[in-house]
Order: structure tokens, then sequence, then C-alpha cells
């Protein structure tokens, strides 16, 4: 079955109270690629940062193959929280410059979501808007190592304060997991300042209402908006041009993304080398798509989908009766043919 593309619409705004637009955010249609990255609000130059961000990934070339491009999105990363982090030490006299960053891209079956800090990625279907992102915060890093339940969490006071930005350290963790995407209806990719304003409901309410998916960007916008829009506000609306299944097994879907999810806290606390991370992840990844790629619904293109359908009604073919009806009465008559031809000759 093939997979089809992506589209995606996107709205920033200012908000009410900030005196400017820190968020910045790439929609590439074409590499089917998204980011939204939020620049730190407490730290000098957050503007600045995430545009720094978003110039690194504009105009690339992606790796064909998921190993090489899963490593290939993350050294992008590391290249630009190394050069904002040394800009900030060179520029404001050791001061901090940093932003957030979650990004989506497409290889495939799959996509590739990558983040650090608390903009997010939500999926919706039919029936419900899900957070497929945690934040990066001490409260939520405490949950993810058992020191802390969820209903734990819940009660204590909302801090903004993250634990990982890009540009904050020399070092950074990013977290990855792997997406099925035509099990969603769209993605939203977006900064606090939607998320913040406006409850989880509101935001599938208004991408479930009737209308272009621009007018729905422009929706939740406004309700944004009306609520006070405290802070910046970005999003990117990511839908498929035409809905189709996947490859993906679920089941080895969640164990893929656990495994994934262990090796990157691991290292994160510590527990593991970079070049241990990295050798292990790079088998997995590539053992996930030695799976993918002998499932016999995996993407095609319209040759390889074209010959597939000849192949199988050739198959069809075979089996069904009026065929062996007529392949059984030609082999009678050559038959008779040969028997008649035989007696005949031996009267002579």
């Amino acid at each position: 079955m093939l997979t089809p593309g992506w589209s995606s619409d996107a709205i920033t705004h200012q908000g009410h109270v900030r005196s400017e637009n820190q968020d910045a955010y790439l929609s590439d249609d074409e590499n089917q690629l998204w980011l939204v990255a939020d620049g730190m609000g407490g730290g000098k130059g957050g503007a600045l940062a995430s545009r720094m961000l978003r110039q690194t990934f504009e105009n690339i070339c992606l790796e064909e193959e998921l190993t090489q491009r899963v490593n290939q999105l993350e050294q992008l990363v590391f290249n630009a929280n190394l050069k904002i982090y040394h800009y900030a030490r060179e520029s404001f006299c050791g001061d901090y410059m940093g932003t957030t960053l979650v990004l989506l891209n497409r290889w495939h079956n799959l996509g590739i979501l990558i983040w650090a800090g608390d903009s997010r990625c939500y999926g919706q279907d039919a029936t419900r808007l899900q957070c497929l992102t945690w934040d990066h915060n001490q409260a939520t890093e405490l949950m993810k190592l058992g020191q802390m339940s969820e209903q734990e969490m819940r009660q204590l006071p909302k801090s903004h304060a993250i634990t990982r930005a890009v540009g904050l350290h020399p070092d950074l963790c990013l977290e990855f997991q792997l997406l099925d995407m035509a099990n969603w209806r769209l993605f939203l990719l977006c900064s606090d300042g939607i998320y913040g304003e406006v409850s989880q409901a509101l935001m599938f309410n208004c991408f479930a209402a009737n209308g272009s998916m621009k007018h729905k960007t422009a929706l939740l916008r406004d309700k944004v908006l009306q609520a006070g829009a405290h802070d910046n506000l970005t999003l990117i609306c990511i839908y498929p041009d035409q809905f189709a299944k996947t490859a993906v097994v679920k089941h080895s879907l969640t164990q893929w993304n656990r495994q994934l999810e262990k090796l990157q806290l691991d290292y994160y606390l510590a527990g593991i080398s970079r070049d241990t991370l990295v050798t292990q992840r790079q088998q997995l990844l590539s053992s996930i798509a030695d799976n993918l790629s002998w499932n016999p619904t995996r993407e095609m293109n319209s040759e390889q989908t074209q010959a597939l359908c000849q192949v199988s009604e050739l198959k069809r073919s075979k089996n069904d009766p009026v065929y062996l009806f007529f392949i059984a009465t030609i082999l009678i008559i050559l038959f008779i043919f040969m028997t008649t031809i035989f007696i005949v000759t031996a009267a002579r």
C-alpha cells in the first residue's frame, strides 16, 4: 500500500504580552521535515537561538537509509547546539541563550520524532488528541525514573523550568521516538504558547471541525489569542494528502520506542558512554529497517505496485475454476488427438 505524502499549514504570533516573537518554525513539505523552536525568553538572544536552529535545517539533503537519517538529524542539532552555545559565550559575556526543539521527519512509513525541552508533538485521530512527547523538566524526569508517580507530578505547581534545550550546554541529550504516521489523521507541532493557554479538548475540537486546515489553524490561533496569549504561539499542522494503511506493527513499534527511550535515558544518566549509545542505537535502527524491508505492504513506487498487481492477478487467474476447466479441456483434446494418431498409425 502506498504511503501518502504529507502537507502542512503553520501559524505563529507574538501574543499579547511578549515584546518580540522568539519562536521559529520550518515547514519543509518537500523533505517531509517540520520543526518548531521556542527561544528561551529568560535568556538573551532567544529569538536568535531559534532562528539559528531553524537555519541549520534549511535546504538540506537528507540521507536515504534510516540509521544514517537519524544520525544526520541528530548531528545537525548538535551542530546548532554548539554554534548557539559558543555564540552566547562570546557575545553575551558568558550568559546563556537557548531554544527548545520538536522535529518530525517522515521516512517511508515511519515518522522520526526528535525533541528537547517542552515544545510538543500531538497526534490526532477520529476520537482523540494524544501528546506524543514528554516535557523535559525536573518533575517529569523524576516520574520517568520512578521516583514520583504521574498523579504526584500532576499535583505539583506548574513549572516552566526545563532541563534540556538546544544551546544551554555543550553536551545535549535528545529524545527520539518512531511514529506510525498512517495511524494518525494529523500531527500538531507546537510551542507551549499553544497548549499553555487552551485545553487539549479545545485543540481537538478545532481540528475536528469542518473546514480547511488553514481555517482550523486560524481558529485555534484565535482561541489562544482570546485566552490571553501570554506567550509567543507557534503551531504546525501536518496532514496526509490521502489516508493509507501502513506496514508498521503497533506492538513492534512500542517495543522499539521503549528500547530507544531506555538507551537515551541511560546515556542521559551517564549509565552508558556516547559510543555505546550510538552503537546500540544503530544496531536497533538497522534491525528496524530490516524488519520493515521484507514486509509485503511496505511503501512501493508505481512500477513496483503495477508489477505486484500483475503477479497477484496471474496467481488469482491460475486458481480460477474457469481457468482450470479450460486447461483440462485442452489436455483432453490433446489426449484424443494423440490417441487417434496412434491408432491410425498402428492400423497401417
